[in-house]
């Protein structure tokens, strides 16, 4: 799948969640956003956002998550979009980049209605700089804009703003 680059500056380090987290306990999550990485300019954002880490049998630990999401925006990316990326900010130095991780939510489809959505990290829980995070915020369109009602857009490491 095409994208213009995102996924590209991720240093992809193989790192799992459980490998990041070291004991147990609540994240809180200071900004996430799910994304198209072939369209990262397109983000659905999520609020309440939380990092479960728990200990299970065997001393072994299992990172899942939780946010609250707007349904139909929801139901709207991913009618148009087969992959799906989440990106976490949980303070400074601490933003992470996760690869199709896998995501639950109700399928509640009226305009105004906001539930929970959980996610679980599948692939890697790569770190991201600060920097390109800043990059990333500052070319953002909001998936479901409805000032503009605008689908796409540019992202500032897209080349003349086109999707390659």
């Amino acid at each position: 799948m095409s994208g213009c680059g995102l996924r590209r500056t991720v240093p992809r380090t193989g790192r799992r969640a459980e490998d990041v987290f070291r004991r147990e306990g609540m994240y809180w999550i200071e900004e996430a956003y799910i994304i198209p990485p072939e369209a990262p300019h397109r983000a659905l954002a999520l609020h309440n956002a939380v990092l479960d880490v728990e200990r299970e049998r065997e001393d072994r630990l299992i990172v899942h998550g939780r946010a609250t999401v707007h349904n139909a925006s929801l139901v709207n990316l991913l009618e148009d979009h087969e992959t799906l990326d989440m990106i976490l900010n949980m303070g400074k130095g601490f933003v992470f980049y996760l690869r199709e991780p896998l995501i639950q939510a109700g399928k509640v489809f009226s305009p105004t209605v906001s539930s929970t959505l959980r996610f679980i990290p599948q692939d890697s829980f790569d770190h991201w700089s600060d920097d390109a995070y800043a990059r990333f915020k500052t070319s953002l369109l909001p998936y479901d804009d409805p000032v503009s009602g605008e689908r796409c857009g540019t992202h500032a490491l897209c080349k003349e703003g086109e999707m390659r």
